[in-house]
């Protein structure tokens, strides 16, 4: 048989494979550890890459035990992937955003240090999610939030209330809306491009980042960015929304 002859090659791809899950490459969704690895289905994809390389070894060697123990362990795998599929993944790829009512003022307030005059600017919008299936989606966070105003990148020089959170499970075909959402500009920190987009009031305003559900096992006495040391990740959805504002 072809397979007998190869085989020590096909395990060495398995086993090569399964470590290949973990390397550090971000591919837009956290895998259940929090981390960004080439397969957001670390370590079950890990796991399940070795037990298949085991397999293969102990089918060749004819180890009956050890293939029967490795069989039931990759049915139990396929199973739980086909529940987290059902349960987690689609429901959250699913979820539909938009950004809605969003307001915009530039002009003069006191500056936040000082409190003598500056010109600043802000965006005050809500962001609309809504869910399409018939399953209930777990309560999650935003991560990662950052955004453009039209193709232009926006810094660490604004303050930002971007959090788009829900703390009950969003129910089967509900909506709900985040409220009061916001980014101040000060002209004195602000990219030059950036507030010459202000002041045209003509512009598209995009945000995106990452909504998880995370489980967590720490004490709540703990922060949230404390906290995500301690959890793992259920579900998650990289998201994109965009606004044009003219006036």
């Amino acid at each position: 048989m072809t397979l007998r002859k190869h085989w020590k090659p096909l395990v060495w791809l398995l086993v090569i494979l399964g470590f290949s899950t973990v390397l550090p490459i971000n591919v837009g969704r956290p895998n259940f550890f929090g981390s960004f690895t080439l397969c957001s289905f670390a370590p079950v994809a890990t796991i399940g890459m070795f037990i298949l390389a085991l397999t293969v070894y102990a089918f060749i060697n004819e180890r009956k035990r050890l293939l029967y123990g490795n069989v039931a362990l990759l049915l139990l795998i396929v199973g739980f992937t086909g529940f987290w599929v059902y349960d987690a993944k689609f429901p959250m790829d699913s979820i539909e955003m938009k950004i809605t009512n969003l307001r915009f003022w530039i002009g003069e307030e006191p500056h936040w240090t000082d409190g003598k005059p500056a010109n600043t600017s802000s965006i005050i919008f809500d962001v609309e999610l809504y869910n399409p299936t018939n399953l209930d989606i777990p309560a999650f966070y935003s991560e990662n939030n950052v955004f453009w105003l039209n193709d232009k990148l926006v810094g660490s020089y604004v303050t930002m209330n971007i959090e788009i959170t829900l703390q009950v499970p969003l129910k089967a075909h509900a909506t709900v809306t985040n409220t009061w959402l916001h980014v101040v500009f000060e002209q004195s920190y602000a990219d030059p491009v950036v507030w010459a987009l202000l002041l045209s009031k003509n512009f598209t305003f995009t945000i995106s980042g990452i909504l998880v559900v995370r489980y967590y096992y720490a004490p709540s006495s703990l922060d949230e960015f404390e906290r995500r040391q301690y959890s793992f990740v259920w579900a998650s959805k990289p998201y994109s929304v965009s606004y044009t504002y003219m006036e």
